[in-house]
C-alpha cells in the first residue's frame, strides 16, 4: 500500500485475514509456534517458539496498529491490540536477565542457550519487550555491548558476524545519528564491504544466514549464519563466502549508493529471476541458490521501502507511544577520545577553544564565566546540576547528594 501497488481497501482486507488465521492457531502463551502445517494449521513437530521470531511478529503487529490507527480504523486494530496484550514474553525472560533463544514444547521447558549480545537480531524483542512492560529497563545494559576494532574502526561485536544481526532491527528500530549503534552500522557495512573486496572488487557485499549451492536429502537448498570474520566473537574455521541481496537490502536507507551500486553487481552474476533477486550467491561453489525465501524477500521489501519512502516503516513503529516512551534506549552516545586545547586570556574567560573529536572540529571564541545551570524538582524531589558537572540531589529536607 506505501509503494501503491495495492489500494487500502485492500490492504485492509488482506491485514483482516492474516489476523483471523492467526487468532486461529494454537498458541503457548500467545506466542505463535515456529511451524504449522499451511492446509491443517496444525503444529508441526517438533514444537518450538522462537523468543526472535515472536518479536519480530509482534514488531510487525505494532506496525500494523499504528498504520490502521492512522486511517481510524478501529475493529481489525483491537484485534492488534489483543494479539500483542496477549503474547507473553516473561515466559521467555531468564533469571540471568536476558531472553532465552525460545521454548522447546518436546522437553517442556526454555532453551538453555540465551541472547546476550547486543549486536544481535534479537536487539529489537529486546527493545520491544522493555517498551511493552514484559523485560525490565535493566535488560538493555545486561547485554554484552564488547567492541572490536578494524583498520582503525570500531563498533561492537556479534556472535556470527551476519548483516541480520546488525541491520533486521534497523528496518523497524529508528537510526540517530553519533549512537553506538550508528557507530556499529557504519563498521559493519565497512567490514562486510571490505572483506568481499579483499576477495574480489567484482563482487557484491552482504554476508548473512541464507541458503547455499548444496542439496540435503530431500533436495532442498542448506541453510547456515556465514560470517564476516572482523565482526564475529565465534569461533568458525570455516570462512565460505556466500552473498545474499537481503543482507545489502536492509541497509538501503542508511547506504544508498552503496547497496543501489551492489546491485549492478548482482545482476552480472545473473542473479535477477521472475521474484526478484535470487537468494544467494554461492562464491565457493560457483552457483547461483535459484530460490526465493518469504521472509527475506520480506526484509528486501520493507528495506526498500524505508528508503522509497523515508523511514515510513520506522515512523509507524515508533508513532506507538509505548515505543516512543523508551526511545532513549537507542540514543547511547559512542565513546570518544577528546582532546581539548585552551589559551586562558583572563582570569574570568577564555579567549580561545578548540575541542577534537576525532573527525570533529568544533571552535569556540568565548566561553562564558557563568556556569549554565539545570534545576528539575517535582516538589518533593529536586536536582541541581551545572555545566562542569557540579550537583547536588535533595528529596524533602533528606540530602542525597
Amino acid at each position: 500500500y506505501e509503494l501503491d501497488f495495492i489500494s487500502y481497501e485492500e490492504a485492509e482486507k488482506l491485514i483482516s485475514r492474516i489476523l483471523d488465521t492467526v487468532e486461529s492457531l494454537e498458541k503457548w502463551h500467545g506466542h505463535l509456534y515456529n511451524w504449522y502445517d499451511i492446509k491443517s494449521l496444525k503444529i508441526m513437530h517438533p514444537g518450538f517458539v522462537s523468543t526472535i521470531d515472536s518479536g519480530n511478529f509482534v514488531a510487525s503487529l505494532v506496525v500494523v496498529r499504528e498504520f490502521l490507527k492512522s486511517h481510524e480504523e478501529t475493529e481489525i486494530r483491537k484485534v492488534c491490540d489483543k494479539l500483542i496484550r496477549n503474547t507473553n514474553f516473561k515466559k521467555l525472560y531468564t533469571k540471568r536477565d536476558v531472553f532465552s533463544i525460545g521454548y522447546d514444547e518436546l522437553e517442556g521447558k526454555l532453551s538453555i542457550y540465551n541472547y546476550n549480545k547486543f549486536a544481535s537480531e534479537s536487539r529489537l524483542t529486546s527493545y520491544l519487550t522493555i517498551c511493552l512492560g514484559d523485560a525490565p529497563s535493566k535488560h538493555w545494559f545486561c547485554l554484552d555491548k564488547s567492541l572490536t576494532t578494524y583498520k582503525g574502526r570500531k563498533g561492537l561485536i556479534s556472535w556470527s558476524g551476519t548483516s541480520f544481526e546488525y541491520f533486521m532491527p534497523f528496518l523497524f528500530m529508528k537510526n540517530y545519528p553519533n549512537t553506538l549503534l550508528d557507530e556499529s552500522y557504519h563498521f559493519a557495512k565497512f567490514c562486510q564491504q571490505d572483506y568481499i573486496d579483499s576477495v574480489s572488487s567484482k563482487l557484491p557485499w552482504g554476508i548473512s544466514e541464507s541458503a547455499y549451492n548444496e542439496l540435503d536429502n530431500s533436495l532442498n537448498y542448506k541453510y547456515h549464519a556465514f560470517s564476516t570474520p572482523y565482526l564475529k566473537a565465534k569461533e568458525d574455521k570455516e570462512n565460505r563466502i556466500v552473498i545474499a541481496p537481503y543482507a545489502s537490502l536492509m541497509a538501503m536507507a542508511l547506504f544508498p549508493k552503496d547497496v543501489y551500486d551492489n546491485f549492478d553487481k548482482f545482476r552480472k552474476l545473473d542473479m535477477l529471476g521472475e521474484y526478484g533477486f535470487y537468494e544467494s550467491y554461492d562464491y565457493d561453489n560457483k552457483g547461483v541458490v535459484k530460490a526465493f525465501f518469504a521472509h527475506h524477500q520480506g526484509m528486501s521489501l520493507v528495506g526498500l521501502t524505508n528508503y522509497l519512502k523515508p523511514g515510513v516503516i520506522q515512523n509507524y513503529f515508533h508513532q506507538n507511544v509505548n515505543i516512543k516512551t523508551f526511545d532513549m534506549l537507542l540514543k547511547e552516545k559512542v565513546q570518544v577520545r577528546t582532546s581539548i586545547d585552551m589559551k586562558m586570556a583572563k582570569y574570568k574567560k577564555y579567549d580561545y577553544h578548540k575541542e577534537v573529536i576525532e573527525n570533529d572540529i568544533r571552535t569556540f571564541n568565548y566561553i562564558s564565566y557563568l556556569p549554565e545551570v539545570s534545576v528539575l524538582s517535582n516538589k518533593k524531589y529536586c536536582l541541581l546540576m551545572n555545566d562542569r558537572g557540579d550537583s547536588f540531589s535533595r528529596y524533602r529536607t533528606l540530602q542525597l547528594n
